[in-house]
């Protein structure tokens, strides 16, 4: 029963991400820049989810939170390369998207990120591993609450 459960919260956890990654690239592409400021964002959302979850602090929670925030910065990076390369050639959103591979869309991407870009991916990056070894106020494992050393 236990790994039903643990799939099915990694499952709501993947539509979560996809949905952020959505969201990403509409804020992205209706500002006219790549809305780095929400990888951050993102990161906390997604930790948080896996916490409702009730997927255990610890390393794998750590580790799924950070893969999941890297497939939510892909996928809006690919639609905010899409909508971008639509927008250029005079396209409509989903002809491009069937259109352009992920080779065009990592070059794309890779060209509109600049260094404010990749700190805000970095810090959301350390910030999804931090809060999937544990948030504050989150019980440790054996279920007491960590206790300060004097």
């Amino acid at each position: 029963m236990r790994a039903i459960n643990f799939l099915l919260g990694i499952l709501a956890a993947l539509l979560v991400a996809a949905a952020l990654g959505a969201i990403w690239s509409l804020t992205g592409l209706a500002g006219s820049g790549r809305a780095s400021w929400f990888a951050p964002l993102a990161a906390v959302v997604l930790a948080l989810v896996l916490r409702f979850n009730n997927h255990a602090p610890g390393g794998l929670r750590a580790l799924v939170c950070t893969l999941l925030l890297a497939l939510t910065a892909a996928h809006a990076n690919y639609l905010m390369a899409a909508g971008f390369i639509a927008g250029q050639m005079g396209l409509e959103l989903l002809d491009a998207l069937r259109i352009i591979g992920l080779d065009m869309a990592y070059s794309v991407a890779r060209a509109h990120t600049d260094r404010g870009d990749a700190i805000a991916y970095a810090i959301a990056l350390v910030l999804a591993l931090l809060l999937g070894f544990r948030q504050p106020g989150e019980l440790a494992s054996n279920g007491q609450p960590k206790r300060r050393k004097s």
